[in-house]
């Protein structure tokens, strides 16, 4: 286990006068990682020569606070990401420094770089938004994750159930295979419920062999028992954790969908399943589709009844079914 505190302090204590003192960390990997200080500024950086097919970079270089990112594709199998930290010393930054060389030690074969630049994506995206999760944000994290490890892993096997997880991204369903996608609702309370839909294209079903809503009815308390938020992505970690391409995946979309360990001590509800049904959007189905709008009318958002979608129930093992076929 690095010790990231002894090195950063033997680096910082260096007298030497170069340019920048350096040290590296975990020589067995592939890749090259290396800690440092620029002098005379002492600006501390993390600097990472990575080797490898590159993989699928995502669009644009990563912007956070208080961190400057730079990035040298040299070759489709080489490629030098340097992390520099621009504001007064933090632990934010020392956080982010210990999370990406955490990635690569899980997972350091192809497609290094363009995980290492998802991750520093996910923390400008976390970093955006100043607010911690609500309560309905969290309990609607809680949902999604429960149908992760109970239906899609299961299901899909680990690393296609944490790709087709699109929740985190903002997509318009929560899981998105190439011909199915599911849409999580989750309701908490004693009534039976409505379903809050974002916009006219959430339950369009244009494009998709079928779309499906996954109900889960919550019973939420502060004590007792039931699940936190945070047992449900442990329960989540468990179950991708003999795939570490997807165990990575899952830490980068955990963090975009802005959960961090930390949390735990603030989102401490409790968290029993009353239910967990299925439906499928089909004709009949109560929805407002782009094609069903007026001309001029969009951006719109809804909600329907609960007990207004009970002739559309299937049961789990059709669910399965579907989703096998993609």
């Amino acid at each position: 286990m690095i010790n990231y505190e002894k090195i950063w302090s033997e680096i910082s204590r260096d007298p030497a006068p170069a340019l920048a003192v350096v040290r590296r960390v975990l020589p067995e990997l592939s890749h090259d990682l290396h800690l440092g200080e620029e002098r005379p500024k002492k600006v501390r950086f993390l600097r990472m020569h990575l080797v490898g097919a590159i993989g699928d970079v995502p669009h644009g270089t990563p912007s956070t606070k208080g961190v400057e990112v730079k990035v040298i594709l040299e070759t489709k199998t080489k490629a030098t990401i340097q992390v520099t930290e621009t504001a007064p010393r933090s632990e934010q930054f020392e956080e982010l420094v210990e999370n990406l060389i955490d990635l690569l030690t899980t997972d350091p074969g192809d497609g290094a770089a363009a995980r290492v630049l998802e991750r520093l994506l996910a923390w400008q995206a976390f970093f955006a938004r100043k607010t911690a999760l609500s309560t309905d944000e969290a309990a609607g994290l809680f949902g999604e994750l429960l149908v992760l490890t109970e239906l899609m892993a299961p299901t899909l096997g680990a690393p296609a159930a944490v790709q087709y997880w699109t929740g985190p991204d903002r997509k318009l369903q929560d899981f998105q295979l190439p011909n199915v996608a599911v849409e999580v609702k989750t309701w908490r309370g004693a009534a039976a419920g409505e379903l809050k839909i974002s916009s006219e294209r959430q339950l369009d079903s244009t494009g998709l062999a079928h779309l499906i809503i996954a109900w889960v009815h919550l019973d939420e308390r502060l004590d007792g028992t039931g699940e936190t938020l945070a047992d449900r992505v442990q329960a989540a970690r468990d179950a991708v954790a003999a795939s570490a391409s997807a165990s990575a995946e899952l830490e980068t979309k955990l963090l975009k969908a802005r959960w961090r360990d930390d949390l735990a001590e603030v989102r401490t509800e409790r968290y029993s399943v009353l239910v967990q049904e299925h439906f499928r959007v089909e004709d009949g189905f109560p929805r407002l589709t782009p094609s069903s709008l007026s001309t001029g009318i969009g951006s719109v958002s809804y909600r329907i009844d609960r007990g207004a979608i009970d002739p559309f129930f299937i049961d789990q093992e059709l669910v399965v079914s579907l989703l096998e076929a993609k």
